[in-house]
């Protein structure tokens, strides 16, 4: 089935598939896979403990994931994929594509933090307890081992690793500061498990305060609320509230960006 001139003109006009060709990505399941040859038609992948190569179709699976994310309806999981009509045997090699293009081109492309961004880059660490998630009840959010919160480390090269948990959802982030509008905000991707499934997909989030953070894991968990932990690495006793984020999502391509 032919692209629409709409998606096939909005894919064009944002990603050069060309620009794959000789990377080393990474499927949804941690594998590692080569692009091997890109051309009009397709993106050829070559698994890196495999024996043969797949080739991706541009119009028919890349594209329309890409439209699919552009008119707003997800962030794709590997999962989502087989429901736009990517074929089982290919949905986490094209999830690693998107990512390249969709996640890792914004951290590349958006403007490093400037000096007073760098002070923002240490003002993201620490342990952050959630005070408020828009997608979830206060009694989904008291579940599980531990309170409901987000630890960040800022690493010798700029970039923020750290984990999450929230009722019965943990898992890892990885990530970095870009500058938007004026402010630093976190761009990251995140990977873990929701009960029993695998879960990733990426999100970002931006301080309020010293002692504040808001954000959202996009097309999943949706938008949180974060308060810092005390200084004796306590998190603080707040009971979660149910959530709704009034302020511009940083990275939605509708709304401005850096609007307070």
């Amino acid at each position: 089935m032919a692209t629409s001139k709409t998606q096939q003109s909005e894919s064009d006009s944002v990603f050069d598939w060309s620009g794959l060709s000789g990377q080393t990505l990474t499927t949804s399941q941690g594998a590692r896979f080569k692009v091997v040859r890109v051309t009009a038609k397709a993106v050829t992948i070559r698994p890196e403990r495999g024996t043969r190569d797949y080739e991706l179709s541009v119009p028919r699976e890349l594209d329309r994931c890409v439209g699919e994310y552009f008119s707003g309806q997800f962030f794709p999981t590997a999962t989502d994929l087989l429901r736009v009509g990517v074929r089982h045997e290919r949905n986490c090699y094209v999830w690693g594509v998107l990512k390249a293009v969709l996640v890792d081109k914004v951290l590349g492309e958006a403007k490093p933090s400037s000096a007073q961004g760098n002070v923002q880059l240490e003002a993201f660490a620490g342990d952050w307890r959630i005070t408020g998630m828009a997608e979830f009840d206060v009694g989904f959010l008291s579940e599980g081992d531990e309170p409901a919160h987000i630890e960040l480390s800022v690493l010798a090269a700029g970039e923020i690793h750290g984990r999450y948990s929230f009722g019965y959802s943990n898992g890892s982030i990885t990530g970095a500061v870009r500058e938007f509008g004026g402010s630093g905000v976190l761009l990251f991707s995140f990977e873990g498990t929701d009960e029993m499934d695998h879960v990733s997909g990426a999100g970002w989030a931006r301080l309020k305060s010293m002692d504040a953070l808001e954000g959202e894991f996009m097309r999943t968990y949706g938008p949180f609320a974060a308060e810092k932990s005390d200084k004796a690495g306590q998190m603080p006793e707040r009971t979660p509230v149910l959530l709704t984020l009034g302020d511009a999502d940083p990275l939605d391509k509708t709304k401005a960006v850096g609007k307070g």
